[in-house]
């Protein structure tokens, strides 16, 4: 933990109270010099050094209102997600097969889709030569023409020298091929295991009858006049009902598009709601918010600490078959885990999303949620609270030292209910 040097500290608080409370431009030189003074004082910079709140506590206070403020900023962004985020966007059960984009404002029913076949390209390969061979140059042929079902028509010629290798032959040939640009596109495949290389000529349009041709005594020499894949049609169903598509882009109707993606083995669902990855991510907000605020507790030597751990694990375990639905589990280690897979189920099934907003005092997450945010409030609203005795009376003696009871007027008023009750270690850092 790094705080402001003590004059940039007492520049920033001056400033602040003078704007809080009217001082004009500067306070006084009387409360400038205690002001000064206690900064001295409680970082053990003055003469009095035995009163001074040491590093480790001040560091496990300010640790502390750190990750509760993460708790609560965690959970408020949760309501507000939950409040203001209407949007409804299409969500898949199977995104790597298919996936939706949902421009409609109302929610409408689930969708079934099965993929038999996505659209493809045509794809032609070159039988594969030694990387580093120059059997290209003892072939003595050197044309390759191109011809796309659009019409478009490309004509070269290259001749290999012996100099070069194959690998680097291919590449020539590649670029060229690319340079053209007529709807192929071109590139090498290397093999490291076997040390071999082939060039690879695929179509840019996918869909039945975008195919193309290539000819010449080069690409008969190569063999890349074969067609590896031929162009097709996407099949698929909607709800049973068999469709084909040219592309895998398949707009069902003004609001909905299908983006194909693979073959599925059983029915794919779209539902319609909110993001599934919104709430994903609240969901991990949430749970690494509480594994920051535990680590704290956990990692500090006081012992007041041990009782926000404990009340941190009491927390999970009282509410551990609901945490359990979303994918959510406490380790032996005192610290929330999530099972990934669990979880992105949960989202598409609509557990996630109802684990959050069953809002009302009899829901099971209303408890884990509303009593952890009270929780981590109390921690950041009075730290010292989760201090031993020992720590307590640490921080009091500084609270009460001539320093501070020297301050006088609005600024003592203001500096006692900040020091005092909120947290005496905050007060001197940089974190405002």
């Amino acid at each position: 933990m790094s705080y402001l040097s003590i004059s940039n500290q007492y520049s920033m608080y001056s400033n602040l109270l003078s704007q809080t409370y009217g001082c004009g431009t500067g306070m006084s030189s009387g409360v400038s010099d205690s002001l000064l003074g206690m900064y001295s004082y409680i970082y053990g910079a003055g003469k009095s050094t035995s009163s001074s709140v040491s590093s480790a506590t001040s560091d496990y206070l300010v640790n502390l209102k750190n990750k509760a403020s993460n708790v609560v900023d965690a959970v408020s962004s949760i309501r507000d997600n939950s409040k203001n985020d209407k949007k409804i966007v299409a969500n898949s059960d199977n995104s790597s097969a298919v996936s939706g984009t949902y421009t409609g404002d109302k929610k409408r029913d689930d969708i079934k889709i099965d993929v038999e076949k996505i659209a493809s390209a045509q794809v032609n390969e070159s039988e594969s030569l030694k990387s580093n061979s120059s059997s290209l140059y003892y072939k003595k042929a050197s044309n390759i023409s191109i011809t796309t079902s659009e019409g478009k028509s490309y004509s070269f010629n290259y001749s290999a020298k012996i100099t070069e290798t194959d690998e680097k032959a291919l590449n020539n040939i590649a670029a060229k091929i690319n340079k053209a640009n007529i709807g192929v596109s071109a590139s090498v495949e290397t093999d490291e295991k076997t040390k071999t290389s082939k060039l690879v000529l695929t179509g840019s349009k996918a869909g039945e009858g975008n195919d193309f041709t290539v000819s010449g005594n080069l690409a008969e020499a190569l063999g890349i006049d074969n067609v590896k894949t031929a162009s097709s049609d996407a099949v698929y169903s909607i709800n049973g009902e068999r469709r084909t598509s040219s592309s895998n882009e398949v707009k069902v109707d003004e609001e909905l598009t299908l983006k194909l993606k693979g073959t599925t083995e059983k029915s794919a669902t779209i539902s319609f709601g909110k993001s599934k990855t919104n709430t994903i991510n609240s969901a991990r907000e949430l749970v690494n918010a509480f594994n920051g605020l535990a680590n704290t507790a956990y990692s500090s030597n006081d012992s007041g600490a041990d009782r926000l751990g404990d009340r941190l694990k009491s927390i999970a375990k009282t509410y551990g078959a609901s945490l359990d639905k979303i994918g959510v589990s406490l380790n032996s280690k005192g610290y929330l885990e999530i099972d990934e897979d669990k979880m992105d189920k949960a989202a598409e099934n609509g557990e996630l999303d109802k684990f959050f907003n069953s809002n009302g005092k009899n829901g099971l997450s209303y408890g884990f949620v509303n009593r952890l945010e009270n929780l981590a409030k109390k921690a950041y609203d009075d730290p010292t609270d989760f201090l031993s005795s020992s720590g307590k009376a640490e921080v009091n003696s500084v609270s009460n030292s001539s320093y501070y009871k020297n301050i006088g007027g609005a600024s003592y008023n203001y500096i006692s209910a900040y020091y005092k009750y909120s947290n005496i270690a905050m007060l001197f850092s940089a974190m405002v």
